[in-house]
């Protein structure tokens, strides 16, 4: 019963379109709105945004701006293994040309986190 347990604290928990938008109307920061919009619209993963931890021997560079090709309506990514990925920009949370000059992005991973749990504790009623 103990490995049940530990797998479902580790389960992912999804949010809707609809909360999300919720967390997105709260968030007043532009950079952090970026970033929500980049890993939830575009499904970018925190070491593709910001770059790696700082204890984790990856080479992954944080985005740039000449990763992402409005016009395109695309995302180059460089992850794990320095592995070179395409996403799409969501439609329904587009980028804008100023957003871009957010990039890089200079912000702790753990404030991120914690940032983003009290909005959606706030917004939602529940931790993330």
């Amino acid at each position: 019963m103990d490995g049940v347990r530990k797998i479902a604290k580790k389960l992912i928990k999804f949010i809707s379109l609809e909360d999300f938008s919720k967390i997105l109307k709260a968030e007043k920061d532009k950079m952090y709105k970026l970033i929500y919009v980049l890993g939830y619209g575009s499904g970018l993963r925190l070491s593709e945004i910001v770059g790696p931890a700082p204890n984790s021997n990856q080479e992954i560079k944080p985005l740039e701006a000449n990763q992402v090709n409005i016009k395109t309506k695309q995302i180059k990514v460089f992850g794990k293994g320095k592995k070179e990925r395409i996403t799409c920009i969501n439609p329904l949370f587009p980028i804008r040309d100023n957003m871009l000059k957010l990039l890089p992005l200079k912000v702790n991973r753990r404030t991120l986190q914690k940032r983003f749990s009290r909005h959606t504790e706030r917004v939602l009623g529940q931790r993330l």
